[in-house]
């Protein structure tokens, strides 16, 4: 998918870590690059972190309620409930589904974050482990 002209967003990258308290994925900073934030044929929309982001949509943890709500606790694969805790989900982009696209902070270094989809239709969490960049490859109707 190549980048419409005047795509990307530059980030201060540091005073986003430290806003979100977070470094941010290298895959994930070179897509926001090249394309920005924005929607992507209607079906995706990509967020980016503060200090940059517009206030109607940015990179940021679920909210409280969400993370505490019973039903936020369903997973695809139950098993995976206890690995992952919703504390550590940081929303990125969401679908036109009204899913949201989200890391699982929990590993040391964000070039191992997996990405998880909340599927609102489908009840639950579903890790993905690829990356942020496979998004431009995507093809949309």
């Amino acid at each position: 998918m190549p980048p419409h002209e005047n795509a990307g967003d530059e980030v201060d990258w540091p005073a986003a870590a430290v806003e979100v308290g977070l470094l941010f994925p290298e895959d994930y900073r070179e897509f926001v690059a090249v394309y920005g934030s924005g929607a992507i044929s209607g079906s995706i929309t990509v967020a980016i972190p503060p200090p940059n982001a517009p206030e109607s949509f940015t990179v940021d943890r679920l909210p409280h309620d969400t993370r505490t709500s019973p039903a936020m606790q369903n997973w695809q694969d139950p098993n995976l409930g206890g690995r992952y805790s919703l504390d550590k989900m940081l929303v990125w982009g969401q679908t036109a589904g009204a899913d949201a696209l989200c890391w699982l902070t929990s590993a040391a270094s964000p070039e191992d974050w997996p990405v998880a989809v909340w599927a609102r239709h489908g009840a639950g969490l579903d890790p993905w482990t690829g990356k942020i960049d496979s998004i431009a490859g995507m093809e949309f109707d």
